[in-house]
């Protein structure tokens, strides 16, 4: 019988006289159990009442499979296409749709049906795109309740008029259930209790980004599942990092969920590998490297560089990986960029989508935030990554998405061949942001005693910027002497207020060492910049990349550039104007933690290589916090103490290693170096015969004994092999490389 709409007086959550259903108590007006309870404490509505007394008073979720029912779940969700699934399948198995069924406040409807008999465990399962069962796994909020900022009202029939599955349904879901029911083809081994190894972490993040975080079932599912391997915080960063895509996710609610969770009902890691091949996974698993061994993941690459041995011989139990707690931030915004920026590459390094993702935000927000302890949030980073472990996805997906956002004026140039450039562009549009290639092999020809001039104008620009970001560069004073005077150039006219230059630089660790001399780390050039050095990280391989932005990254970008005070707005693009940004305030809790972060790095004034690194790490962790604020709140920002924790961290974690990525990488003896220069000419010419091998770069200038004794030490490390061709005359020895820089 076909009922009309009612209000939702009329509608307000009961349960039937002739069948209890099995409920048990949400938060008000959400779709989140109540602490410390999940659906499987669902009581019939007689017991629960006792248990609970005033669960009939708020939200509550029904257990369906407990009740003696099972609900067909349609999503149409943000574009989701759950109505037009239904519809092919009514004309495929007949209209089952003359039964009680509830609208839901996105849209969609749930269909109730008695449960099919000799069924004794329906989980959660897709029968169709964006199509699901709720039975036993999982709950449904009843009509009257109100969630997501709408209320589920009843749209056909009533509790009573729950009518059978048509036979062609009932055989259609079976075969389902019999297929899902069997073992997953992942050959993986199960993860055990603690931490999970890298290459499964690599299978887990893949598997994932095939799962919608958006339903509460399947959020937590995925949260029981990787609770399950035992693996603690490694674990829940999984799971956060997966959840923070979605728009529901609540950082807060996630840790207490956490905490509440107990692994139960055989849901395990494999659980997660078979609801993403449901999805479309290609389920190949990730085999466990070697440590180093980046040989099958990356493209051999001849031409940047050795790094010194010591770094390129580390054990496994002596690397000190990027820890979990850095992979997922504080910031939503940051989350879900880094998220895009790793599915739109069939090869991504996490970490580096993660500092990428920093740089971003703190882009967007530059010039239109300033935070009460006069912080700016622009910044310099570096990625120092071997060459084609999936560094080049940074500068196609940050132009993607400024560009969608309308901000193509911000995406500034990829080398700057002189100071005068730089102020070009920054007079043009004050907020720029670079992701400059190839970085290393720049500030070497910038630097070099014979080097370009010009150039080095322009790397000293970068240094006089980033001091200069909440006041204003000054032009290089230049002679009129002979000039006319009505075409003389005021230097006010050049002046840049407030410049926001936001640069990303790319580099290898070879062209990185290269470059590097004492007087950057003492002149203050280095220091500017966050050095984030990228070795022996988890590869995420993407079968199926995706460039597509997603709208909600756009609509914060245009949300976060709109806040501004009417007497803001003709100041803010203009460079010859001094900004009037938003404040950003600072909890005490977060101001208590920066003191004490500038205390810390006061003890350091007596090691003079310590303190030359860290002399701007306060104030790059507190630019990076402004930023997180403002992304995360645009109209009221705060600096939060957690926000302020993962900054210090991320700052303090990469400064450290950074540090002693320059060390070991700069004093070297000088053989070493004479090795290193050697070997980098050998990988770059292939096969050589001796008498040409004296001519060229790291050979030159021995004399018989000595590059003798060189090829021998090569031979013994196994980095070089000769070989002797015969010919009709006298034999050729020749020398060639037998393997590829592992840090290239």
């Amino acid at each position: 019988m076909m009922y009309p709409w009612r209000t939702s007086a009329e509608v307000a959550p009961k349960v039937p006289d002739k069948a209890e259903w099995h409920i048990f108590p949400l938060t008000a007006g959400t779709k989140i159990p109540i602490k410390d309870v999940s659906f499987k404490d669902a009581l019939p509505q007689s017991e629960a009442v006792k248990r609970w007394p005033t669960i009939l008073n708020g939200n509550y979720g029904v257990v369906v499979g407990k009740s003696g029912y099972i609900v067909i779940d349609i999503d149409v969700k943000d574009g989701k296409v759950g109505r037009e699934t239904f519809a092919k399948l009514q004309e495929k198995y007949g209209r089952p749709d003359d039964t009680y069924m509830v609208t839901t406040p996105s849209g969609g409807f749930h269909a109730y049906f008695k449960r099919p008999a000799g069924c004794d465990f329906i989980g959660n399962i897709d029968i169709g795109k964006d199509i699901d069962i709720r039975c036993d796994a999982g709950y449904v909020l009843p009509a009257g309740a109100k969630a997501d900022g709408g209320e589920y009202k009843v749209m056909r029939g009533d509790e009573s008029g729950i009518i059978e599955l048509p036979e062609t349904w009932q055989k259609f879901i079976k075969g389902i259930i019999e297929q899902k029911s069997k073992p997953a083809a992942h050959v993986s081994q199960p993860v055990s209790s603690g931490p999970i190894p890298d290459n499964q972490v690599t299978d887990i993040r893949n598997a994932l980004a095939y799962i919608s975080p958006d339903d509460y079932d399947t959020w937590l599912q995925i949260g029981m599942a990787l609770k399950s391997t035992g693996a603690g915080e490694q674990a829940y960063t999984l799971w956060a990092e997966w959840s923070a895509r979605s728009p529901k996710f609540d950082a807060e609610a996630q840790v207490k969920k956490w905490a509440s969770i107990t692994p139960e009902g055989g849901i395990n890691v494999e659980s997660i590998f078979a609801m993403a091949t449901d999805r479309g996974w290609v389920n190949i698993p990730t085999p466990s490297n070697e440590p180093f061994d980046l040989s099958g993941l990356i493209a051999a690459s001849n031409d940047d560089g050795v790094t010194p041995e010591r770094w390129d011989a580390k054990k496994e139990d002596e690397i000190e990986r990027i820890p979990d707690r850095l992979q997922t931030t504080p910031c939503d915004f940051v989350n879900e960029t880094a998220n895009y920026l790793n599915g739109m590459s069939r090869k991504a390094v996490r970490a580096a989508a993660v500092s990428t993702a920093v740089s971003v935000a703190c882009a967007i927000t530059s010039r239109r935030f300033y935070s009460e302890n006069k912080n700016v949030t622009s910044i310099y980073q570096k990625l120092i990554m071997p060459s084609g472990a999936g560094k080049n996805f940074t500068k196609k997906g940050v132009s993607s998405l400024l560009a969608d956002a309308g901000l193509d004026q911000m995406y500034g140039a990829t080398d700057y061949s002189s100071d005068s450039a730089i102020r070009s562009e920054l007079l043009g549009y004050p907020r720029q942001f670079s992701v400059i290639d190839e970085f290393g092999d720049k500030m070497g020809n910038a630097f070099r005693a014979k080097g370009d001039s010009q150039k080095k104008s322009a790397f000293m620009l970068f240094k006089e910027a980033y001091s200069d970001a909440d006041s204003r560069t000054m032009p290089k004073a230049m002679s009129q002497l002979g000039i006319e005077k009505c075409k003389r150039q005021s230097s006010s006219d050049n002046t840049v207020h407030w410049p926001a230059l936001n640069l990303l630089c790319l580099t290898t660790p070879g062209q990185y060492l290269d470059a590097m001399e004492g007087s950057h780390i003492e002149g203050g050039f280095l220091n500017r910049f966050i050095g984030i050095v990228l070795h022996s990280e988890p590869v995420i391989k993407n079968r199926t990349p995706s460039d597509e932005v997603p709208q909600s990254l756009i609509d914060k970008i245009i949300e976060v550039n709109a806040v501004y005070s009417p007497d803001a707005e003709l100041t803010l693009d203009s460079a010859l104007m001094k900004p009037v940004p938003n404040i950003v305030a600072f909890s005490q809790e977060a101001k208590d933690l920066f003191d004490a972060f500038d205390d810390e790095i006061d003890t350091w004034e007596h090691d003079e290589w310590k303190s030359n690194f860290s002399r701007r790490w306060l104030e790059n962790a507190m630019r990076i916090s402004t930023g997180f604020a403002a992304c995360n709140n645009p109209h009221a920002p705060v600096v939060t103490r957690r926000i302020a924790e993962w900054c210090i961290d991320y700052v303090r974690f990469h400064g450290e290693r950074f540090m002693r990525f320059v060390k070991e990488g700069m004093y070297e003896s000088p053989y070493d170096k004479r090795y290193a220069k050697a070997l980098k000419t050998l990988r770059e010419n292939g096969r050589v015969n001796l008498t040409r091998l004296a001519g060229l770069a790291g050979f030159r200038g021995l004399n018989q004994r000595e590059r003798a004794a060189l090829i021998t030490d090569m031979e013994e490390r196994g980095d070089a092999a000769k070989e002797v061709e015969a010919t009709k005359g006298r034999a050729k020895t020749y020398v060639y490389p037998t393997k590829t820089p592992k840090w290239s």
